[in-house]
């Protein structure tokens, strides 16, 4: 009987036989490989008085701890979370960051990473020329400019923007579950520096005219 384990024996079968019988018993169907849902019991067992408990599973956190939504931060969000649709609400919050180098360097990273791709890359001057490829012509229409005369940049308050960011704004979806409070407010920090993104506030209506005044008129 010739021997097996030859190389060239080998060889030869593997042009012969099936792949998957070579596969054998390494070709077990992910469907079929036993899977565990996390902090879900795994193998349950009966005590003397014929009760159920779990004797092996992934361990539960401890008592008194909760998950955190964002890893890199030990709390929540620090700016209340406000109505979606109340846009006077989030008008009115105040950017709690400066303009410090350090602000500037995390928000124009955090804007690259994120903001880019839908709504282009600033240039040296801060002008972004062209969309991002997220929505050239065929792909997501009615992605807006940010800067340039047609941005709405100029026309958003601070807390616009953060609204915008964390809880997403007609196509643009919600980033609060990808950046700290923090990494949010240094992208709307960012922003006013590009071309034409400093808010200019919408000017007062002209009051009327009071009735004696009118009156002096005719």
């Amino acid at each position: 009987m010739p021997d097996l384990r030859h190389p060239l024996l080998l060889a030869g079968l593997s042009l012969v036989l099936p792949g998957t019988a070579l596969a054998l018993p390494w070709d077990v169907d992910m469907v079929d490989s036993p899977a565990a849902r996390g902090y879900a019991c795994w193998e349950e067992g009966k005590d003397d008085q014929g009760n159920h408990y779990c004797k092996r599973g992934m361990q539960p956190l401890p008592e008194g701890v909760v998950a955190q939504q964002h890893i890199l931060s030990p709390s929540a969000l620090k700016t209340p979370e406000l109505p979606k649709d109340d846009l006077q609400a989030w008008d009115a919050l105040q950017n709690p960051l400066d303009s410090s180098p350090q602000v500037l360097a995390k928000g124009e990273r955090m804007f690259q990473i994120y903001c880019t791709p839908c709504h282009g890359v600033p240039d040296s001057e801060g002008k972004i020329e062209h969309l991002g490829t997220v929505a050239q012509p065929g792909r997501m229409p009615g992605v807006i400019a940010l800067t340039g005369d047609d941005g709405v940049l100029q026309g958003r308050s601070d807390g616009q923007v953060y609204r915008a960011i964390r809880v997403g704004n007609a196509i643009m979806p919600s980033y609060n579950w990808a950046m700290t409070d923090d990494e949010m407010w240094s992208i709307v920090t960012y922003s006013r520096t590009l071309d034409q993104g400093a808010y200019v506030p919408p000017k007062p209506p002209e009051p009327e005219p009071a009735d004696d005044e009118e009156e002096a008129e005719e």
